[in-house]
């Protein structure tokens, strides 16, 4: 009987052990109990659904040459009564970068935030801003692709935090930056010889 008893429960407690084919019960004990079949796994969660942006959010893209410079995402929380305002700042923002070249800089409006729309590139620095604004709250997360804009000085910096902003730099990234930088000018010195 005790053997009986420890083969039942070694088929419920180890997975796959289940009996396939009864077994005669000894004179007396119960019948042989087979495990019901392991529960199927649950399915996958549903992806969650892509964030929906605020009406008064803008993403612009800046180059320098053909060189992705710098990308930020405006985005305003108007006060009740100011949604007008908002949309009119955000379309303010949006015809900025109709206006052409500006000292070899060309913008654009990204249909996506700058995260989602450039997720491949590295991140030198980032401020991202939280301040009061005429129509409301403005939030700027203002991100920095470009060794020569803020490796070299600190005048982003200082403007990221004139503004009460909060600035992130990826120490790790800069210096990579650098290092790249002065081996392009050593290889171009190199083919100059």
């Amino acid at each position: 009987m005790r053997l009986w008893l420890l083969s039942v429960l070694a088929s419920l407690t180890v997975p796959g052990c289940a009996q396939t084919q009864p077994q005669p019960s000894p004179a007396g004990a119960p019948p042989a109990v087979t495990p019901a079949p392991a529960p199927l796994p649950a399915p996958p969660a549903p992806a969650p659904a892509p964030p929906v942006r605020s009406p008064y959010a803008v993403s612009l893209a800046s180059f320098f040459g053909d060189e992705l410079d710098e990308c930020a995402d405006f985005d305003t929380i108007p006060m009740p009564g100011q949604e007008a305002a908002a949309l009119a700042h955000r379309q303010k923002l949006v015809d900025g970068t109709k206006a052409g070249k500006d000292a070899g800089r060309t913008q654009m409006v990204l249909a996506g935030t700058c995260r989602e729309q450039l997720s491949g590139r590295t991140e030198l620095a980032r401020c991202e801003v939280d301040r009061p604004g005429d129509a409301g709250r403005v939030l700027i997360a203002s991100t920095f692709y470009r060794y020569a804009t803020v490796g070299t000085d600190d005048a982003y910096l200082r403007d990221c935090l004139s503004l009460k902003g909060q600035w992130h730099a990826n120490a790790n990234a800069l210096e990579h930056a650098r290092l790249q930088g002065q081996m392009r000018r050593l290889e171009k010195m190199a083919e100059g010889n």
